[in-house]
């Protein structure tokens, strides 16, 4: 057993509210993510899970109703950004923060188009280079075999299970820091959930992983740390890391 005092902290909140309009959705919190780990956000709908992935992706500054106080901060590069201030750039942190939602959502467009976009939203022009990054991203989630000779085709033909890794491998190719999922495998059966679960543990050894799940199984299987999100109020319920 590691204790988390041993870790290095990649995400941290102290006292962080957060309110949209009149709803105060997340209620003076506060938490430690740690760095290269799997860490669970679990608890009812409705409670406050996947706000709290969007203020670590900064996706709340797009809400003109959305209000924070207190104190959000994220480790990137060696440096703390301030996810409170609405006023920072929040391009740049997104390229070091991806997020893959419940529901795969690949682009109208051909299976490389979609793990390329984000190479082209960079400013990346070199057709080897995002070649060859398409092509990592593809051997990380396990797909390049199986889309090798079909990369022309359109991403939404894929199952339901590619999809998804397609959506992750879109988020990998700028080589994030942090990765961000909401409840990634509900959509999916059981063979594609499992699948999805392995590739999450082979990323830990090169990102930060904040995963929201309904799945108490899932969450003793993969999680290093878990949090219950009840109420808008955070609580830990684990007291060390077990992976």
């Amino acid at each position: 057993m590691t204790t988390a005092m041993t870790e290095t902290t990649k995400i941290r909140l102290a006292d962080f509210s957060f309110r949209y309009g009149k709803n105060e959705v997340l209620r003076q919190i506060s938490g430690q993510f740690f760095e290269n780990r799997l860490t669970a956000i679990v608890g009812p709908s409705g409670s406050g899970k996947s706000t709290l992935l969007s203020v670590c992706n900064r996706l709340w500054t797009e809400l003109p109703e959305a209000k924070v106080a207190g104190k959000a901060e994220i480790q990137l590069g060696g440096e703390w950004r301030d996810l409170c201030d609405r006023r920072a750039p929040s391009q740049q942190l997104r390229r070091k923060v991806g997020m893959v939602f419940q529901t795969p959502n690949p682009l109208p467009m051909s299976i490389f188009r979609n793990v390329a976009f984000p190479l082209k939203l960079a400013g990346i022009r070199d057709r080897e280079e995002i070649a060859q990054r398409v092509e990592d991203s593809l051997h990380r989630t396990l797909l390049w075999d199986e889309v090798k000779k079909r990369l022309d085709s359109d991403a939404r033909l894929l199952s339901g299970g590619q999809q998804q890794r397609l959506c992750i491998a879109r988020s990998l190719v700028l080589e994030p820091e942090v990765l961000l999922l909401d409840e990634p495998t509900s959509a999916l059966d059981r063979t594609a959930a499992a699948g999805i679960e392995e590739l999450l543990i082979g990323l830990k050894k090169d990102c930060t992983l904040v995963m929201v799940s309904h799945y108490l199984e899932q969450v003793e299987r993969l999680a290093d740390g878990v949090f219950e999100m009840s109420g808008g109020i955070l609580r830990r319920l684990d007291s060390t890391y077990s992976r």
